[in-house]
Formats: structure tokens, sequence, C-alpha cells
């Protein structure tokens, strides 16, 4: 029996086994895998009311991509709340919100909208109160 039993599962519990580099392509610098999410995404800058509103493009257990039109600096500290979607056992639709301290670890600026990847620092997931009155929103944006 190996001494090493995850060997055999390489892509599950977050341990991923390196591909080896080939040729013209970069190497993998994540440390956790990323998923495809498209989740609403609110981020505050200190001092500031406004919210930049966004959608992330894909989310990790310690960060998230996106495309956003406002300006942000490399090491930048806001805070965040992303919308996490959920089904409820009864079928209804609910939101989860996840708030959270993020910094700006990197800038894609390529075209209208900045690509940012945001690295979490701190977070917290609120639990919808099932008394207060529900908050609507617009579907349009």
């Amino acid at each position: 029996m190996s001494a090493h039993p995850l060997e055999f599962f390489p892509g599950q519990f977050g341990q991923a086994r390196p591909e080896p580099q080939r040729p013209g392509l970069h190497l993998e610098r994540r440390k956790r895998t990323r998923v495809a999410v498209h989740w609403r995404a609110w981020l505050f800058r200190k001092n500031r009311s406004l919210a930049v509103e966004t959608v992330t493009q894909n989310l990790s257990s310690d960060g998230f991509y996106c495309l956003a039109e406002a300006p942000f600096l490399p090491g930048e500290r806001l805070m965040c709340a992303l919308a996490i979607p959920t089904l409820e056992p009864t079928g209804r639709k609910e939101e989860r919100r996840l708030e959270c301290v993020v910094r700006v670890a990197r800038l894609d600026c390529s075209g209208e909208r900045a690509g940012v990847a945001f690295h979490i620092e701190s977070y917290r997931v609120v639990v919808p109160d099932s008394n207060a009155p529900r908050m609507q929103t617009d579907s349009n944006g």
C-alpha cells in the first residue's frame, strides 16, 4: 500500500498534479483550482458610498477574477460583496452574500474594461433573515 494515498486522486482534495510544461505555453501559477462562475459582485472603496458593480469570471477559494470599468491600483484594498446563488430545499432560489476584504493582486489592461484579479483576505457569509423584507433587484442591470 502506498504511503501517499492521495496520489491516486490528483484532481481531488484541492491538490492538482502539475502538467508537464510544453514549449510555448506558460506554467500555471495559481495554487487553487478556479471555477468559471458568473456571480454578481459589488466593490466598495474606503470612504466612498458608490459601489463598482461587476460579475466574476472565475473564482477560487482564495480569490476571483472579473472585468471592471473602474480603475484599480495593484495592492489596493476594498470591501466586496458577492451574491452567491443557492437553491433552497423548498425549490425557491435564494442568494447568500459573501462579504469580504479583497486586495488587487493583478491587472490586465487590454480593452475598454480591465481584468482584475482579487485576493480574498478575509470573509464572512451573510445568511438572509427570513423575517426581513426581501430586497428587489432590477434584472436589467
